[in-house]
């Protein structure tokens, strides 16, 4: 629903200065810029600001719900199995997903690769929410393998500039994958332990 809102506000914003741009067509091209500018520049600046806050939006609660789930079946799996979450960083998906990995030991199969991917996106959330969208080039290593997403380089640094929607649905699906991989691994696991 907020992407619809946003996309119908930008459109409605678009047909505001294409009418406008018609209403004035004898102006000069660079007067008529100006004018244009002049008319809607902070109503244009504040719906670019909008769309990038609900890219980090959409991003940060994606990943929440992920971090969350996680942390559910770690704690169903000492309950009923026992064990132990060890810090292993200061990452709190990193203990989780460490403690998963070596429950589920052989039977892990493919979820590591969809995990990679979501760690990766945590980098990027971690950027966009506690750096204001600019990465160091560490962190950039990272981020150059997702795609829908648009990194410029300036001095040194790596600005997140745009979070395309496709971005945000591919995580969504990686996540899906990820806790369907899980899921048939942990099936497998307590198969085994209640034989």
């Amino acid at each position: 629903m907020q992407r619809e809102i946003i996309d119908r506000s930008q459109h409605d914003l678009h047909l505001k200065i294409k009418s406008t741009e018609r209403d004035n067509g004898n102006m000069d091209g660079d007067m008529l810029e100006q004018y244009l500018d002049h008319l809607y520049g902070i109503e244009e600046r504040i719906a670019s600001e909008l769309v990038r806050v609900a890219g980090i939006s959409d991003v940060s609660i994606v990943l929440s719900v992920f971090e969350s789930k996680l942390k559910v079946i770690c704690d169903r799996i000492i309950a009923d199995f026992g064990g132990e979450l060890k810090s292993v960083s200061n990452s709190v998906i990193d203990k989780y997903w460490k403690f998963l990995r070596d429950f589920l030991g052989e039977f892990i199969g493919k979820v590591e690769n969809s995990y990679t991917f979501i760690k990766n996106t945590y980098v990027l959330r971690n950027v966009l929410v506690h750096q204001d969208a600019i990465a160091k080039k560490e962190q950039s290593n990272s981020l150059n393998g997702l795609k829908n997403i648009e990194i410029v380089e300036f001095e040194g640094n790596f600005y997140v500039t745009k979070i395309g929607d496709k971005f945000t649905d591919d995580l969504a699906d990686q996540i899906e994958s990820f806790f369907i991989k899980v899921f048939t691994g942990l099936q497998m696991k307590t198969n085994e332990i209640l034989g």
